[in-house]
């Protein structure tokens, strides 16, 4: 029985993988040629199995890599949400008092001639009793 070795190296990536066959021969009897044949059979199953394990690395390399970046991106957008609120509100406090001063406005703004009726009464009042002073 000969035995051949086929080797493959990867220089990009500094990784090589070597697969070995075996032949019975020109005339090697059909026993021979079986058990070459199951040889080559176990050899490539064995071949297959370190495909599929370098590969399940790498996809686990990557699914760490994209789990990490995730979490860094969620990190950053939320350090990016609270800066955008502290900018443009200046806290949540500032709004609220915004707010009221708001409600405030617009209660004295629809109020405005009631409050001028209110204060010109009070005005006349007080001339009336002679506590203000007309200038002549």
């Amino acid at each position: 029985m000969v035995a051949g070795a086929r080797i493959q190296l990867a220089a990009a990536t500094g990784k090589g993988r070597a697969s070995v066959t075996y032949n019975a021969g020109p005339n090697a009897t059909l026993d021979a040629r079986v058990e070459a044949l199951e040889k080559n059979m176990a050899s490539i199953r064995n071949e297959i199995a370190a495909v599929e394990a370098e590969r399940d690395d790498g996809f686990q390399k990557v699914k760490e890599e994209i789990r990490s970046e995730v979490q860094a991106q969620e990190a950053d957008d939320k350090k990016l949400g609270e800066k955008v609120e502290a900018s443009a509100t200046g806290g949540i406090h500032i709004s609220a008092i915004g707010a009221s001063w708001l409600f405030v406005g617009v209660a004295l703004s629809t109020a405005a001639p009631e409050l001028a009726t209110l204060v010109n009464k009070g005005l006349a009042e007080s001339r009336r009793f002679g506590l203000l002073r007309t200038a002549s």
